[in-house]
């Protein structure tokens, strides 16, 4: 029996939806405020949160206050869009398998509600300092020179915030008036699917965005000017006691390192024991969340090897069994749908704007000729295959510090690829080569083995960033930074044994495939 549902979801119940559900979340958030499960007004988000580090903080102004609330306010309602998709996802999955019925709406609906919310997001994530910098150098500056750097980093924001907003203004008037481009009416513009959404509030969320971002950076302005003036009366009022500090400092430093290694003496045996009882004491609710735990890792990882859901979808129905497991253990709380949804904002928000910041990046490097000096640097070098190939490996190496992947594969691989396919792979220290071919899947693998080393490379590395977005505030970019070298070792070890050892990458495609 073939029975199949046909629902198209109605434009009119999908922007209801959009406008209508956070305002009932927040409702029901603010109500767990009253109640004490929520504990302060930052928690919430329309409040800024607390700075855990030390130093001065800008007391700002009505200005800066008003700016603040309204961003915090947005930064909410967007963010509890993240609560839809799951279950978009998972009735797509649903219909698709079960009932033969996929639709034409559920990824296109997801992916304009997820840009909106990046866009709107911006001025959130600005506020509460998503948007991380590389603080190696940072952090080492004096803090007047901190502060210098901030005002003049805000030059470059508002120059690139300001073409956001009148790009975003040109699309938005453009989408609901009644001139014509290239013979179709600009006037009720729809998407070119079946679907057929109205995409003039898609665009008119570009525009707002850009004003909300562009509104918060001039907060920021003020505050970082309010910081710039505190440093430099402080620098010119607090020379004399720089002797006296750093004589404070070493002192100090000896009682900390002293009274940790007399904590770590004195305390191994109650620790110790303290650990052992923790143990003993999870018992089988422990071992439930385990299993519950394991099981979701397992279904998420095992529809995606078996071809049941791609990795966006399945990412959906991990969160939506996520939200099951947490109803059965009776954490499903709207402080907790609140505490989820604000980091996934924050940690969301950042990448994607890092990412849109890489795109105008890479744009400006072909534009300015990068993309023909790499061919000619490569071409004109006069090296064997594997030199040419190690040139290349490292070329991606740098490449992938600076840029995402999707940039690196429009500006190397045309270049590269040509190149590779007319040189003659025949073994390194008398190790097998390449049929000639397999030397395009073998690079293909080589490349995104490499490309994978760019998520952890500093000083643009996504993965580094995410980890910034979850982690507790005190951990600095630069113990992220450090803390990934092991990890990029290990997989330019696993670069090299696939360059040395092509089997590696071409036995399994032999064999099914012949």
């Amino acid at each position: 029996m073939n029975f199949e549902i046909n629902y198209v979801l109605p434009h009119w119940l999908y922007w209801s939806v959009l406008i209508l559900l956070p305002l009932v979340v927040m409702i029901c958030v603010d109500r767990s405020f009253r109640r004490g499960a929520v504990v302060s007004g930052s928690d919430t988000g329309e409040l800024p949160g607390e700075t855990p580090a030390a130093g001065y903080q800008p007391p700002g102004n009505l200005f800066t206050a008003a700016i603040d609330r309204i961003s915090g306010f947005f930064g909410r309602y967007v963010a509890y869009w993240s609560l839809i998709a799951p279950f978009v996802f998972a009735y797509e999955v649903l219909m698709r398998y079960a009932f033969n019925s996929p639709t034409n709406w559920a990824h296109e609906s997801m992916t304009l509600m997820f840009g909106m919310q990046y866009l709107m997001a911006g001025a959130f994530a600005l506020r509460e300092g998503g948007h991380v910098r590389v603080d190696i150098l940072y952090q080492r500056a004096r803090p007047l020179t901190r502060a210098a750097l901030d005002l003049l980093t805000s030059v470059f924001f508002f120059i690139f915030t300001i073409g956001l907003l009148v790009t975003g203004w040109k699309f938005f008037s453009q989408s609901v008036s009644d001139r014509y481009f290239f013979g179709a009416s600009y006037a009720n513009e729809v998407s070119f699917t079946e679907w057929a959404v109205q995409y003039y509030p898609v665009k008119f969320m570009l525009f707002f965005g850009a004003l909300l971002l562009l509104l918060q950076g001039v907060a920021q302005l003020i505050l970082d000017l309010q910081a710039f003036r505190h440093h430099r009366a402080s620098e010119r009022h607090g020379r004399g006691f720089a002797l006296l500090l750093v004589v404070l400092g070493v002192l100090l430093g000896a009682w900390v390192v002293f009274e940790m290694f007399n904590i770590a003496v004195t305390d191994y045996q109650s620790l110790a024991g303290s650990l052992e009882n923790s143990l003993s004491s999870v018992g089988i609710g422990g071992l439930t969340l385990v299993m519950f735990g394991t099981l979701m890792v397992v279904l998420v990882l095992g529809i995606i090897f078996t071809g049941i859901a791609t990795p966006v979808e399945a990412a959906g129905i991990g969160t939506f069994g996520a939200l099951v497991v947490a109803a059965l253990h009776r954490r499903l709380t709207w402080a907790n749908l609140h505490a989820a949804c604000m980091t996934t904002l924050v940690a969301s928000a950042m990448v994607m704007w890092i990412i849109f910041g890489a795109s105008i990046f890479v744009g400006f490097y072909i534009l300015q000729g990068g993309q023909t000096f790499v061919q000619e640097l490569i071409s004109g070098a006069g090296l064997g295959p594997y030199a040419v190939l190690a040139l290349m490996m490292v070329l991606l190496v740098a490449l992938g510090m600076f840029l995402d992947w999707v940039g690196i594969l429009l500006l190397a691989v045309p270049i590269f690829v040509p190149l590779i396919k007319g040189l003659a792979f025949d073994g390194v220290f008398g190790l097998p080569g390449v049929d000639p071919a397999d030397v395009s899947l073998w690079f293909g693998v080589i490349y995104l083995v490499n490309m994978q080393m760019s998520f952890l490379s500093p000083p643009f590395g996504y993965a580094l960033f995410y980890i910034k977005g979850v982690c507790p505030p005190h951990i600095t970019m630069a113990q992220i930074f450090r803390s990934s070298f092991p990890f990029l070792g290990l997989q330019a070890l696993g670069l090299l044994l696939v360059i040395m050892f092509p089997a590696l990458v071409t036995w399994l495609p032999n064999l099914a495939y012949g």
